[in-house]
């Protein structure tokens, strides 16, 4: 059975390019829904991630309540800007990413948040208070998500 991972994609240069770490997810049996911050709609192609995982890019609450994707088994951050990372450590949950990033950490997901090489030393602070959560940061490129294939 494929284990379930969200991918949150945030607003940079790097979503450009996610379904490249998609594919190979599911090259490794995993299901991957695509969960974008309200900014990352703009980068990427919401329609073509659809027909690659099979599930609708999601970016907001439904909102009849109903909940369309499986439930997840880990949580990706790819990239990881410094807005989200920091409106997360302080517990914001004002956007749908935020807020299945915020009951993650109460879940006790696993987490792994990849934010791109040029903001490894302004996130520095936030990942310390992250890393106290149970998450995991690392300051690589996108295609590092694939470390959940292992």
């Amino acid at each position: 059975m494929a284990r379930v991972l969200y991918l949150v994609v945030c607003a940079a240069p790097p979503a450009r390019a996610i379904s490249e770490p998609i594919g190979l997810l599911q090259a490794k049996n995993w299901t991957v829904c695509v969960i974008a911050t309200p900014s990352a709609t703009e980068w990427i192609d919401s329609h073509s991630l659809a027909e690659q995982t099979g599930y609708l890019v999601r970016h907001d609450y439904q909102p009849d309540g109903s909940d369309s994707l499986p439930h997840a088994d880990a949580i990706a951050v790819a990239p990881a800007t410094f807005n989200t990372v920091n409106k997360w450590v302080a517990g914001t949950s004002d956007t749908f990413a935020l807020g299945l990033l915020n009951e993650a950490i109460g879940l006790r997901l696993p987490i792994l948040a990849e934010s791109r090489p040029d903001q490894e030393t302004v996130t520095r602070v936030s990942v310390i208070r992250i890393s106290a959560a149970r998450c995991t940061m690392k300051a690589v490129a996108i295609t590092a998500a694939t470390r959940l294939t292992r």
